[in-house]
């Protein structure tokens, strides 16, 4: 982008799309200072709002952004589409942003006719209807990749914490070459359970310390101390650890995930390690069978934060460990992005990113008068916690900036809908029930 009439005409537009922005959030924010990257781009350019299609929901406008189209035109009216001719309660779950289902022309597809490429990222119209067009990951349901191995998870022993991923401490038995140790060794189980039905590694894990307390936690595919996979103290992160996988909907491949030590108490009570999501190395969330290996051999393992912002709204993981998985992926989704478009040629990029919505759902009936939820003695902590994730917005949009402000990029920043406080809701099919309607 360029303030500067005299400067060459722009050779390629970078369209980036944040789900749920809300313009009054952005404006307050805006004016405290906090947002550098969205305060230089209205600063070069322009600010405005614009209304929504109705219904307004997220696959119904993105399909809109997609192809300028209303729903009535592209067919995709809601979460679950509905064909015509099929009765109301009819819903397709998983196809609400699939090109197979929208009868529109997607916005790279107009480029693809007028002989430009395109890279898609995390958006609708997958799979690709135009090989002018290069898919990066699709957007497939609310924060979460079709291509997900395994979701997130914290391993605990917490009861304060209730998820899927409990653990249990117990004398290490049957290892070999346990370290030297100050208390006595600790042992748990940890299973990687498959996003779909299919099967995951399970690993081992070893508490103890150098001292007269636990301060190490070693991680192992055997009992076998001496052939650890990783040796982590309290807020170290592992390398990526690759392992089989066996899934429903991806087959058999290998993945890459991350561990990192949240906690760990010196008597053994508290203990967290959180994992991240794996995704497939062979490159596969790509549409470029030769791009998609390329990208994680120079950018490394795919990142996605959907799931892992979840598990910190729900209390789980902390906002320093999700800011770094966050930081993660604008690195590496800026990168992708850069790299996909030198390769093809692009001169169109569109993303969509999810993670403010999920932000949205969880704390603006808490900040907002007018919810049901809203409590005045939190509210000022939970402004804070929206504030973190707008200012992490910020810092996307700013990688992106790095990497492609060159004077001859266009860069659009747009939502799909914005978000009330919701109070209640009403089922209109009730009152269609009641006259025979439906």
């Amino acid at each position: 982008m360029t303030d500067n009439a005299s400067e060459p005409t722009p050779r390629r537009a970078v369209i980036l799309g944040l789900d749920a922005m809300v313009p009054t959030l952005m404006e307050r924010f805006l004016a405290e200072g906090v947002l550098p990257n969205f305060g230089e781009l209205v600063r070069r350019g322009c600010f405005t709002r614009i209304r929504p299609v109705i219904p307004a929901q997220t696959p119904a406008n993105w399909n809109t952004i997609a192809t300028g189209a209303t729903p009535g035109t592209h067919g995709i009216i809601q979460w679950g589409t509905h064909i015509p001719g099929e009765p109301v309660w009819e819903r397709h779950d998983a196809d609400a942003f699939a090109a197979g289902l929208c009868r529109a022309e997607y916005l790279w597809e107009a480029f693809a006719r007028q002989g430009e490429r395109s890279v898609v990222m995390n958006f609708a119209g997958y799979p690709p209807t135009t090989q002018a067009a290069t898919f990066i990951d699709w957007l497939y349901q609310p924060s979460r990749s079709y291509f997900d191995l395994a979701a997130p998870t914290v391993y605990h022993n917490c009861a304060e914490i209730d998820t899927t991923d409990p653990i249990s401490l117990t004398p290490a038995a049957g290892w070999a070459k346990l370290p030297e140790s100050g208390v006595p060794p600790l042992e748990t189980v940890l299973p990687v359970a498959t996003a779909t039905p299919g099967n995951g590694p399970t690993y081992h894990a070893l508490a103890w310390g150098r001292g007269c307390a636990y301060d190490t936690l070693t991680i192992t595919a055997t009992r076998d101390a001496a052939r650890p996979i990783a040796t982590l103290r309290a807020g170290e992160w592992s390398a990526w650890v690759r392992a089989d996988f066996d899934t429903a909907d991806q087959g058999h491949t290998e993945g890459a995930f991350r561990f990192k030590l949240l906690d760990l108490s010196p008597d053994c009570e508290q203990v967290r390690l959180y994992r991240s999501d794996a995704f497939p190395i062979d490159g596969r969330f790509c549409s470029d069978p030769a791009l998609g290996p390329r990208l994680v051999e120079e950018l490394g393992p795919y990142v996605h934060s959907g799931l892992s912002v979840k598990l910190h709204l729900r209390g789980w993981l902390d906002w320093g460990t999700v800011a770094e998985v966050m930081a993660d992926e604008a690195a590496w989704w800026s990168g992708a992005a850069r790299l996909a478009m030198e390769e093809t040629s692009a001169s169109l990029l569109v993303l969509h990113w999810h993670i403010l919505d999920a932000v949205e759902h969880a704390f603006l009936g808490l900040i907002d008068p007018t919810g049901g939820e809203y409590d005045p003695d939190s509210a000022e902590e939970c402004w804070a916690v929206v504030r973190e994730y707008y200012r992490a917005a910020d810092r996307f949009v700013g990688a992106f900036l790095e990497r492609f402000d060159d004077g001859e990029t266009v860069f659009g920043i747009v939502a799909d809908h914005g978000m009330p406080a919701n109070r209640k809701a009403v089922s209109l099919l009730n009152a269609f029930k009641g006259r025979d309607w439906v």
